[in-house]
């Protein structure tokens, strides 16, 4: 995948962390997982994770937005009866009814 990065584009391969996850020797910090995925890289037999296109990408992101509307329409709709029932109102219904 390529990126933008000032004035140079730069081509970039992924590791997935289920194969670099074994070459980590200590606690997680950033030295050493900086560590573990340069000791991985030198391996012949590491797998590279494939990158996603723009297409793939905005995909993913409109089914991220979509499942975060659903669910603060969920949370809303919890409140309002929550609300209605502290409140002594016995007919509550579900959003969907």
């Amino acid at each position: 995948m390529r990126y933008w990065h000032g004035n140079l584009w730069r081509l970039t391969t992924y590791y997935g962390p289920q194969f670099v996850k074994p070459y980590v020797k200590s606690n997680k910090n950033d030295a050493a997982d900086a560590e573990a995925i340069c000791e991985a890289m030198q391996r012949p037999s590491m797998c590279f994770v494939p990158t996603k296109t723009i297409e793939q990408q905005d995909i993913q992101s409109l089914h991220r937005i979509r499942s975060q509307a659903v669910a603060r329409r969920t949370a809303l709709g919890n409140q309002i009866r929550g609300l209605l029932i502290q409140g002594h109102y016995s007919q509550v219904h579900s959003l969907h009814s």
